[in-house]
């Protein structure tokens, strides 16, 4: 068995026939997604002052069961805050993903003692990461960018907490199987608010039932988007793994001092860190990476 990565890869437009197409692998898991859109769509499903976002995914083998129905469900949430559908009003945005492999660790069952319990949680992350890539290649309007991370918890002998927990922990196949919970965090990494649409004049004018996409609803830099956990864990362990990911997103250290806790639990950056950038974890650093290799590769007829 070839040893295990801890570094994903990924490639864009590798689908012509569709919008936006990515692919994504990591160590044996394999995952395709396409965008198309925004098209045209059925009368009776059309939305008056937005687009409408459909998920479809398709496993490896076989037909769609309860856990593509679960993943679809999960996938919606976690976009739907970021693409900007009232700009495309009475249309139709589709996004396909089709799980090409499942790796040996893609869907583990946490805390399992039966080697065949499984559970798509473990392919969150593959599957937002892969689906937001092929968004951005399709060039659909988004708020902002996405940072998805892996956590387990994994009880040890000792009280320190922080050592019990462990962030994207793809390369040691022991922390998923014994974990006793898993977690799925995203952050958004806007580096600025998205315009105001409802300062312009014409189609694309915004009113307060347009829905969550409005200016003040929008993910800023920072915010949690989307959560799912699985296993049994405590609200002391919850408030943990956030913190740490939190840190982990922003780039900070493993020093305590790096950051402060107020009343309400939230990360305050010392002074000197303000314009401190989001997105420092390894699944933004894939995004931008392949993003920007796209973006130079079509702007070589200007040198």
């Amino acid at each position: 068995m070839a040893p295990l990565s801890p570094h994903p890869t990924a490639t864009l437009s590798c689908l012509h026939r569709a919008d936006g197409s990515a692919s994504f692998t990591h160590n044996s898991t394999q995952i395709l997604a396409s965008v198309n859109g925004p098209m045209e769509i059925r009368a009776r499903d059309e939305h008056y002052s937005k687009a409408v976002l459909e998920i479809i995914i398709r496993p490896s083998i076989g037909v769609a069961t309860y856990r593509e129905k679960y993943l679809e469900s999960r996938l919606r949430g976690a976009l739907e805050p970021i693409v900007l559908k009232s700009m495309a009003p009475r249309t139709l945005i589709q996004v396909v993903v089709q799980i090409v492999q499942v790796g040996e660790l893609g869907m583990k069952k946490v805390g399992a003692t039966n080697a065949n319990e499984y559970t798509p949680l473990l392919l969150l992350p593959s599957l937002i990461t892969t689906s937001l890539l092929a968004l951005l290649d399709a060039s659909v309007p988004l708020t902002s960018t996405l940072d998805t991370f892996l956590v387990t918890v994994n009880p040890s002998n000792t009280d320190d907490l922080d050592s019990q927990i462990h962030i994207n922990p793809y390369t040691s196949p022991p922390l998923l199987y014994t974990s006793t919970s898993a977690h799925v965090l995203v952050y958004s990494t806007s580096i600025s608010s998205p315009p105001d649409w409802r300062s312009r004049e014409g189609p694309y004018h915004l009113t307060d039932e347009a829905g969550p996409e409005t200016i003040n609803d929008s993910p800023q830099q920072g915010d949690l988007v989307f959560v799912e956990s699985e296993g049994r864990f405590s609200w002391e362990v919850w408030e943990r793994v956030e913190w740490l990911v939190r840190r982990e997103c922003m780039g900070l250290s493993g020093k305590e001092d790096d950051v402060n806790m107020d009343v309400d639990e939230e990360i305050v950056v010392r002074e000197g860190d303000e314009g401190r950038k989001w997105g420092k974890g390894m699944m933004a650093r894939l995004v931008r990476e392949v993003v920007g290799k796209k973006v130079g590769r079509e702007l070589r007829w200007r040198k």
